[in-house]
């Protein structure tokens, strides 16, 4: 599913009941919390199962959708066309009960990611003055993360059958910038082999520093070994730096030099956190089958990514995946200048 072969698309089911809260409440609820013009995408996550829809059950469910859809049309706000579909809903299939309530389940986890994949930054961006307020409506209402079957997409599928009445938490706040204007300081993930050689060693150390010095993040495995520690040091030597480490797992010996370390117990997976948790993203080194695993997850994200000191033969395998995502630096100032072309 989450590799978009499928033709499902993750989606969200609402249980209301029209009593008390009205379908078209629930309509621009859901309008709030997307970003309707950029296809095949939310957020950070791009592919076609992230594609946003809304899915009707009735012929009034469609004129209503359909009437919403059009008034965000002919009001003009966006140049763009909106893509949100409307789809007639079919079979729906629960996600796993991990995913199930996540953001209570899990609440460090999902701030993180939330605040690092853009969603907050990029509905107010999108929806900021606009002139219908924001949701706050009592309505609390099953919410359930699954997957829908083709066609529909990424979205609110709405079923009042089965009325279930519980509060709809309001999820998004309003956040004081657009993201194109936040104050937010770059994250430059640093990533490379545990058992780095002494050059990796040094070019992380030098990297770490550079990045610190340009104000921006230094984020890395937070391990006490090789590249992590190394750059995680480096930084750390300019005064008012700031370093996070993503931890696999609470056993992980956490380097003295991170400022905020973060245990995921994802083990390996914690890649992708640490991948879409970055605005740019540096290699030193391919030593390591993490540090390959992190740049291809990188690569799949969309993210852009330097290989400092990479051997040829390592940066055209990644150049012919993704040749406009991926640089190559043969120093740590030449990708810190790279870094600044590319923010």
């Amino acid at each position: 599913m989450s590799a978009g072969r499928t033709g499902h698309a993750e989606s969200v089911e609402v249980v209301y009941d029209p009593a008390k809260v009205s379908y078209q409440k629930l309509l621009d609820a859901f309008w709030r919390n997307v970003d309707p013009i950029t296809p095949n995408a939310q957020f950070c996550d791009h592919g076609s199962q992230y594609r946003s829809a809304i899915f009707f059950q009735t012929d009034e469910e469609k004129r209503a959708s359909d009437t919403s859809k059009q008034a965000i049309e002919q009001s003009k706000r966006f140049k763009e066309p909106i893509v949100t579909q409307i789809v007639m809903a079919s079979q729906f299939y629960p996600a796993e009960e991990y995913h199930q309530d996540f953001y209570k389940k899990n609440p460090i986890r999902y701030k993180f990611y939330k605040y690092n994949c853009g969603r907050a930054q990029r509905l107010e961006e999108l929806w900021e003055n606009h002139n219908v307020s924001r949701a706050s409506y009592p309505i609390v209402l099953t919410l359930r993360k699954s997957r829908a079957t083709s066609p529909p997409a990424l979205g609110v599928y709405f079923c009042p059958e089965q009325p279930v009445p519980i509060p709809l938490p309001s999820e998004v706040r309003s956040v004081k910038r657009p993201i194109r204007q936040s104050t937010r300081k770059p994250v430059i993930g640093v990533m490379g082999p545990a058992k780095a050689g002494i050059r990796e060693l040094a070019d992380a150390k030098s990297l770490g520093e550079l990045i610190a010095r340009q104000g921006w993040v230094v984020l890395t495995g937070g391990r006490a070994s090789g590249v992590m520690d190394a750059a995680s040091e480096g930084a750390k030597s300019v005064p008012g730096s700031l370093t996070i480490g993503i931890l696999p797992d609470g056993k992980a010996r956490v380097s003295r030099f991170v400022d905020v370390a973060i245990v995921t117990d994802l083990g390996q997976a914690r890649n992708n956190v640490n991948v879409m948790s970055s605005d740019v993203i540096v290699a030193c080194g391919l030593g390591g089958t993490g540090t390959v695993s992190e740049v291809a997850l990188a690569l799949k994200a969309k993210k852009t990514v330097i290989l400092l000191g990479a051997d040829k033969a390592g940066v055209g395998l990644f150049k012919n995946l993704a040749p406009h995502l991926v640089h190559a630096a043969a120093s740590p100032e030449e990708a810190v200048r790279l870094i600044g072309d590319l923010l």
